[in-house]
């Protein structure tokens, strides 16, 4: 390999991983229809694949060691964040923490208008966003308790 393509690959792997999840609408590679899949987003008309790790690829096409279709509800991307306990945040999850004197819970999701991961919070009598999720992990330590399409019992007030 030439030392150009080395370092182009060094500063690539240094870039944020883009990952999504979406819940398997059929068995497949270790997993079972209905649980949240990892890996790359991709679509067949209007239907959304989760792929994993290509093993081939040349001019005339790309292999996936696995694909499987999922439910376009449940697709949400990676923030590039993890919690106060480590655990990488997608799009859909549900998160707690102490601000203010109060307890809050609410859903990650990207605002067009702060281009960005926030958390958005229903409160008994408003809703409230958090635009910056970073802001509310660091300083608010908030943690992620579930997610909208496993645990939509927690949005209940």
């Amino acid at each position: 390999m030439c030392v150009l393509s080395e370092r182009l690959r060094g500063e690539f792997m240094l870039m944020r991983e883009i990952m999504f999840r979406g819940k398997a609408l059929e068995d497949g590679h270790n997993f079972k229809a209905g649980e949240f899949v990892y890996g790359s987003l991709v679509f067949e008309g209007d239907a959304p694949y989760i792929v994993g790790p290509v093993i081939e690829a040349n001019e005339d096409y790309i292999a996936h060691e696995w694909w499987v279709p999922v439910d376009p509800t449940t697709v949400g991307q990676c923030t590039g964040l993890k919690d106060m306990h480590g655990v990488k945040l997608y799009e859909g999850d549900i998160m707690g923490f102490h601000a203010y004197g109060y307890y809050y819970i609410g859903v990650v999701q990207y605002s067009n208008a702060g281009a960005a991961f926030g958390v958005k919070c229903k409160t008994a009598s408003e809703t409230e966003t958090c635009p910056y999720l970073d802001v509310v992990i660091n300083n608010h330590r908030a943690v992620k308790i579930g997610n909208i399409h496993d645990n939509p019992e927690l949005l209940k007030t």
